[in-house]
């Protein structure tokens, strides 16, 4: 369970795809984004819970683990699936609002290159009001975190081994991080913590003062 990254935006089950027929049929296309959507939803849930659960009683280490790596299948799954429908078939607007945000949380799930490349695309579903400005923030984040960056936004976290707690990745000017958030939808700080612990007993840390090289050394530490 080393240097396990928990991203929680509240968040995103998904299906083993591998090898599944690509469509450009809008019907059939929403109709496999919806079970990766379910499938997506409930490997987080499931795993938000024993997580909640380790760090309140340290118990459930292995099965966290073993859940992470079934999360990780899941998504590559996923993936797999999504990134040829793109490659083939482009990201069509005229899927349903479900369609897109299920393509915009396995994108987000992804490796940094995936990001690197489909970030713009998630931009630009944003000023088309297709998606919401705070998936673009949560992007945006992600990619800065995986370039060992401070994230804007506040919504990646790092949860690790020998800690009870998740911890927020470092943030730029974390005086005006409330204000930051509230421009694209998202809740300040504060509810952002009351409802990772009452919907999944998930005990989250902000430190405005940690540094990169402080949350690096946290990182090595596990």
């Amino acid at each position: 369970m080393k240097n396990l990254l928990v991203l929680m935006v509240m968040m995103p089950l998904v299906c083993a795809c591998f090898g599944q027929k690509i469509e450009c049929n809008l019907e059939e296309t929403a109709s496999q984004l919806d079970e990766i959507y379910q499938k997506d939803q409930e490997v987080r849930k499931e795993l938000m819970a024993l997580l909640g659960k380790y760090q309140e009683t340290g118990e459930g280490g292995i099965k966290l683990l073993l859940l992470s790596r079934k999360m990780e299948r899941i998504d590559k799954g996923n993936q797999d699936y999504v990134l040829r429908l793109l490659e083939k078939c482009g990201w069509n607007n005229k899927l349903p609002k479900s369609s897109h945000e299920t393509i915009f949380l396995v994108l987000q799930h992804a490796d940094a290159p995936v990001i690197e490349k489909y970030i713009s695309w998630v931009k630009e579903k944003v000023e088309l009001e297709i998606l919401k400005p705070d998936d673009y923030a949560t992007m945006l984040d992600r990619k800065l975190m995986n370039e060992n960056k401070l994230q804007l936004y506040g919504t990646q976290t790092l949860a690790l081994e020998n800690s009870n707690t998740t911890y927020v990745w470092p943030v730029q000017n974390p005086d005006s991080l409330n204000l930051r958030r509230k421009s694209v939808g998202l809740p300040d700080m504060d509810t952002y913590f009351k409802i990772a612990q009452d919907s999944f007993q998930v005990k989250m840390e902000w430190d405005p003062n940690l540094t990169l090289e402080q949350v690096n050394a946290l990182k090595k530490g596990n």
